[in-house]
């Protein structure tokens, strides 16, 4: 990794990004086997674009940006934000009654 430029950690975000990318190897060592799932589901999203999303830029498109928020969600949910990883991969949190 290269040297980590001036300023880098002397503020409140950086120093969580730090944090959540430590998150990110604790759970990459720690959780072998689901990662390699994670690994399968992402050959399986690239397969379909090479297979499937040959014909149309708008099914590319859709494709690429679908694959995008999943992997927002798998960085978020790695790094110990698996809530907030829900709402980045799609899902929606349901509104509250009261």
């Amino acid at each position: 990794m290269s040297a980590l430029p001036p300023g880098w950690g002397d503020d409140e975000v950086t120093r969580f990004i730090d944090v959540a990318r430590d998150n990110t190897l604790a759970t990459f060592h720690n959780l072998r086997p689901e990662f390699a799932g994670l690994v399968r589901a992402d050959s399986a999203y690239r397969e379909i674009f090479a297979r499937r999303c040959a014909d149309g830029w708008v099914g590319q498109v859709f494709a690429m940006r679908s694959h995008a928020a999943w992997l927002g969600a798998v960085r978020m949910a790695m790094s110990g934000q698996v809530v907030e990883a829900y709402d980045a991969s799609g899902g929606h949190t349901p509104a509250r009654r009261g």
